[in-house]
């Protein structure tokens, strides 16, 4: 079960990355153009700030997937 809403974690960042690194590549571009003196392509930007948010996003999807299923699922239903 843990492995489930991993994957399914896993599957919202990597879209997630996947559609935010050419939209913020394209806004780069375009901020580029109309700045002076802005790169258009910083590597540490494009490479740095997905992996921290992917970090982030995989701690926060198991800390607490795992402490849901620590839960017993008949003991939660009986105190509600």
């Amino acid at each position: 079960m843990l492995r489930l809403l991993l994957c399914h974690g896993a599957l919202m960042v990597g879209l997630s990355v996947a559609v935010g690194i050419p939209v913020a590549f394209g806004m780069a571009r375009l901020f580029a153009s109309i700045l002076s003196g802005v790169r258009s392509f910083d590597p540490l930007v494009f490479v740095g700030v997905p992996v921290a948010l992917t970090l982030t996003a995989a701690i926060a999807t198991f800390v607490p997937a795992r402490r849901a299923l620590q839960v017993d699922a008949l003991v939660a239903l009986r105190n509600q």
